[in-house]
């Protein structure tokens, strides 16, 4: 499986600071900040119907991505201030946190807590 790391696509900055422009294409409908410690696991799960990206401000994760539909695809990458990835429905993905961090979900489908789109290849049959 081909990882493509997002980076910023435009960083300009004076004497006030930076400005980092993290993503100009897509259709989000929800975005959240996550602050995870150091040490700990998230996600573990795929979506059938929702593209995500994530994007890390701070910190540094180790991101495992399995395809569902052949498990035995799997790839690990590492994530570093200011970069990303976009996950494809039918990707698990697990976040290891080697720092403690933060970053950046957007979601191409708004959460429903009623039917949420989150699975588990352990649960699951191909």
């Amino acid at each position: 499986m081909k990882v493509n790391k997002l980076q910023p696509y435009m960083k300009t900055g004076d004497t006030r600071g930076a400005f980092y422009g993290l993503m100009n294409t897509g259709n989000w409908k929800e975005t959240n900040v996550i602050e995870t410690n150091k040490g700990e696991i998230r996600g573990n799960h795929y979506h059938k119907d929702t593209d995500e990206v994530i994007f890390i401000l701070s910190g540094k994760a180790k991101v495992i991505l399995t395809d569902v539909k052949n498990p035995t695809d799997t790839t690990e990458v590492i994530l570093d201030k200011m970069e990303g990835i976009i996950i494809q429905p039918y990707i698990q993905h697990e976040f290891e946190y080697l720092e403690k961090s933060v970053h950046l979900a957007f979601l191409s489908k708004a959460f429903d807590p009623k039917n949420p789109d989150l699975h588990n290849l352990k649960t699951t049959t191909y």
